[in-house]
């Protein structure tokens, strides 16, 4: 598909010394998203579980800008519920609260996650 090489540097982008760009990507990513989910989320979901926290948090947010076609995401978003860095727990429930109705199982546990504060 035309849009995979454009979407492979969008992702790449997400670890941009420039933070300014890092973030453009990151919400350019969710656009492209909303149109165009199964490319965006195969290149963003692994960017969950990135070393990198600041990764993780920007594919987070990828995923709440591109809302309830990032269903898909719902999983992968659950899991980041229970990650050690805090911003990254409070973008995957933006992202959770985004997908709406569609998020199913991962509202749930951001229910039960917000239930254990």
């Amino acid at each position: 598909a035309a849009g995979v090489p454009a979407v492979a540097a969008l992702v790449a982008a997400l670890g941009d010394a420039e933070a300014e760009a890092a973030d453009a990507a990151s919400g350019a990513l969710g656009m492209v998203g909303r149109e165009a989910p199964a490319p965006v989320l195969a290149a963003v979901i692994p960017e969950l579980s990135n070393s990198d926290a600041t990764h993780r948090v920007r594919a987070a947010h990828a995923i709440a800008v591109a809302g309830p076609p990032a269903a898909d995401a719902t999983g992968a978003l659950a899991n980041a519920l229970s990650d050690a860095d805090c911003t990254v727990i409070e973008e995957a429930a933006r992202a959770i609260q985004a997908i709406g109705p569609g998020a199913g199982a991962a509202a749930e546990a951001l229910g039960r996650c917000l239930g254990d504060l």
